[in-house]
């Protein structure tokens, strides 16, 4: 493996690119469907940082369908495997939410939205209180 990693330090970067995208295509071929894909994690807002904005969850919503399509075009296990895709910052807020489009599949009912839930951390309701009951 170390030696694999030698050569591969010598190529352009061009080559670099390719040896990982065929890599990273045999890895998700090899697995079978019971290995779940997730597309981004947390994507921020750029033009206001871990702040919702309408531009930043449709350009997210374009990036999930993008996903969606590449990984299905790489065929094999990538075919059906079961893909999870984000709302703006995982937020379960009903902003992002409601800006979420759902990509569409060629595949019916292999397609996870995640979220994630960090509020509140104290006070009444806290969610690290209620993980541990």
């Amino acid at each position: 493996m170390l030696e694999q990693m030698k050569r591969n330090l010598k190529l352009s970067k061009i080559e670099q690119k390719n040896y990982v995208e065929t890599n990273c295509r045999l890895f998700l071929l090899i697995f079978d469907e019971r290995l779940i894909f997730e597309s981004y994690n947390e994507i921020d807002n750029a033009y206001d940082t871990w702040k919702y904005g309408d531009i930043a969850a449709e350009q997210l919503n374009e990036l999930n369908q993008l996903f969606v399509d590449v990984v299905r075009s790489t065929n094999g296990n990538n075919g059906y495997r079961i893909l999870m895709v984000p709302t703006l910052l995982d937020s379960e807020l009903p902003n992002a939410t409601g800006a979420f489009k759902l990509p569409k599949d060629i595949i019916e009912d292999k397609i996870i939205v995640t979220v994630h839930k960090y509020s509140p951390k104290s006070g009444k309701n806290n969610w690290i209180d209620q993980c541990r009951e």
